[in-house]
């Protein structure tokens, strides 16, 4: 059970695996170049006095030096990995959490639905962009739903423009003339029908 518990609770860290995989996995190997830079700077001296030197006590005592180093050092730096590890994948995590969540309502928007909205977590990074697409959303579906008041307005008027034309030659011309913009309106309505956003209208 513990173990289960342990798996879900790592995959759920690990929301886009590739990618926080790539990040951590690079910035484990620059710091493993660092550590061997820093490590061959200091150890140097001692390096140089064990293979370089004459004097077999200098020798003596530089293997010994070294060897104590490396039995303090190796534990520290294991730690330091998994310490790393850890937090790199904390932080990933709340980087590709809000993207995964950008990349869900940006399929959504693509398909015309307009009533999702971005919630991030706490500790979450990117909360200014989330705020941004977020007041995008807003934005177009106020534009949505004025265009469709639009649209029901003309198709209103024309509706009571034809009903109030009497003689039966003019009504047929001007009939003929709003058939055609009613289309247009018609196609427009069909075009906005892909649009999903939410309701607004208060209920009494």
């Amino acid at each position: 059970m513990g173990k289960k518990h342990y798996k879900r609770k790592l995959r759920n860290y690990l929301i886009n695996k590739e990618v926080q995989l790539k990040i951590v996995i690079t910035n484990l190997v620059y710091m493993v170049i660092i550590i061997i830079i820093t490590l061959a700077v200091l150890l140097w001296p001692l390096l140089n006095d064990m293979f370089f030197s004459n004097n077999l006590d200098v020798q003596y005592q530089a293997a010994q030096t070294f060897l104590t180093l490396i039995k303090r050092l190796f534990p520290a730096v294991g730690l330091m990995f998994i310490l790393i590890f850890v937090h790199q994948i904390l932080i990933t995590h709340r980087i590709c959490g809000p993207l995964v969540n950008f990349t869900h309502t940006f399929k959504k928007i693509a398909e015309g639905d307009l009533t999702r909205k971005i919630v991030l977590r706490k500790g979450d990074y990117l909360s200014e962009e989330c705020e941004k697409i977020n007041t995008m959303i807003d934005s177009l579906s106020r534009f949505i739903a004025n265009i469709r008041n639009s649209h029901e307005k003309l198709v209103s008027v024309l509706e009571e423009a034809m009903a109030k034309v009497k003689d039966q030659d003019a009504r047929i011309k001007i009939e003929e003339a709003l058939n055609i913009v009613k289309q247009e309106a018609l196609q427009v309505k069909e075009y906005l029908s892909i649009f999903r956003i939410k309701n607004n209208k208060k209920t009494d």
